[in-house]
């Protein structure tokens, strides 16, 4: 997990040492403030401080930014005091720093939450394509150094439903004005299973971590518990991401026909073609079986197809998909189920929701 912009109280990292919960240690530095030698005492001091903890398994100078003292003087001091550890230096690369050993690409897709609705469509993200790639995507996968994501995600919801104060505009395009509480937990948890699923598809990256589990309500951010906190009251994106987490999974490669406005609906009787993204983070061949359905707005299964799935170690394999539409127009929910040998997940589910004819805004809310 990462410690975001700033130090716990130290009793979290005593019960994460006794625990075995392993931190991103972040200080509490965003913009660039401070003289040099304060920032040298200052960090000088946490390692002292927080070195002891096993816990602490990478040390994170800055998040999102660049400094030329932290990066290349800083941090190759503080490397000598506590040599074991990893150095993340916010959007810091090997193009600006002598050692760089991680980086933290931060892939937030789809519209910028302060843009005007109406330019919404000029940057269509679609949702669930497993091959999307950008900028952002391509420089981390190009990049010499690890890639650890840990941030990405920007469908922020306050613990009672509402959207926060980023992402007021974004639920109001995808949903309408008057979307509620349980419409919006319900596009969150989707959007995020898809978004994981797409990030995990580039083997590339060293690790992915979600964002955000933990944060003060009724800011710019939010997370995935609902109601009161102190009952730890997960929402249904929590649930989702124990299948989208998998440490072997079976992916759709599909994007979304129902929230993503720029697909229009497929012919009734046509063909779909699609692939299956299948991963694998184990240190052997993951074998298992995947039960392919298409689901009626009525949750009657209308299509079925099995598939015998083998992955390499640390690897992924495409298998192919074509699949007869049904001839009765409507909105359907495509559902892959995969049971592996390894995975401790022994039902893993994806889900894609497709537009045959013209649907009347149905579709079957599979429970994860």
């Amino acid at each position: 997990m990462r410690i975001c912009v700033g130090i716990l109280p130290d009793f979290w990292y005593d019960l994460a040492d006794e625990y075995g919960i392993m931190f991103q240690n972040e200080w509490n530095y965003w913009q660039n403030h401070g003289w040099n030698e304060q920032i040298r005492a200052e960090y000088t001091n946490w390692i002292w401080s927080d070195g002891n903890h096993p816990s602490i398994v990478i040390w994170d100078a800055i998040n999102e930014n660049w400094d030329e003292f932290i990066g290349n003087e800083l941090i190759p001091e503080l490397k000598k005091l506590d040599p074991t550890r990893i150095w993340d230096a916010g959007y810091m690369t090997a193009s600006h720093m002598g050692n760089d050993e991680m980086d933290e690409p931060h892939p937030y897709e789809g519209v910028r939450p302060w843009v005007d609705m109406n330019t919404y469509s000029d940057d269509p993200y679609p949702l669930g394509d497993l091959d999307y790639r950008n900028e952002v995507t391509t420089k981390s996968i190009e990049s010499s150094a690890a890639q650890l994501v840990n941030e990405y995600g920007w469908i922020w919801l306050w613990r009672d439903g509402r959207p926060s104060k980023l992402t007021t505009k974004t639920y109001a395009y995808y949903l309408g004005e008057n979307s509620t509480p349980t419409e919006n937990r319900e596009f969150q948890a989707y959007w995020l299973q898809c978004e994981t699923e797409w990030l995990r598809s580039i083997r590339q990256h060293a690790g992915i971590l979600a964002f955000t589990h933990l944060t003060n309500n009724y800011g710019y951010t939010g997370d995935w518990y609902i109601n009161n906190i102190k009952d730890l009251e997960k929402g249904p994106t929590l649930s989702w991401f124990l299948h989208a987490f998998a440490p072997s999974a079976v992916f759709i490669n599909h994007p979304d026909e129902r929230f993503m406005k720029q697909f229009g609906p497929h012919q009734p009787g046509s063909q779909l073609l699609f692939t299956l993204k299948a991963i694998n983070d184990f240190a052997e061949t993951e074998k298992g079986e995947v039960t392919i359905l298409l689901y009626n707005e009525n949750g009657k299964a209308v299509w079925s197809q099995k598939q015998n799935v083998e992955i390499p170690a640390f690897g992924e394999k495409n298998y192919p998909v074509v699949m007869n539409l049904p001839d009765i127009p409507g909105g359907y929910t495509l559902v892959s189920d995969f049971q592996g040998t390894l995975s401790p997940v022994k039902s893993q589910l994806c889900r894609r929701y497709i537009k045959v004819g013209v649907p009347n805004g149905n579709y079957f809310e599979i429970k994860p």
